[in-house]
């Protein structure tokens, strides 16, 4: 999760890291989740 931003849109999370949109998520929780199981992915 090392540089990710999180931003609240329009009721929903949007993931970005180094300024580039990654996903957009439901809740915190769910887009931690998310990075977790994408770690080492990229």
């Amino acid at each position: 999760m090392e540089n990710c931003e999180f931003r609240w849109v329009h009721g929903h999370i949007e993931v970005y890291r180094g300024g580039e949109f990654l996903f957009s998520a439901d809740t915190v929780h769910e887009a931690e989740k998310e990075l977790e199981g994408s770690d080492g992915a990229a």
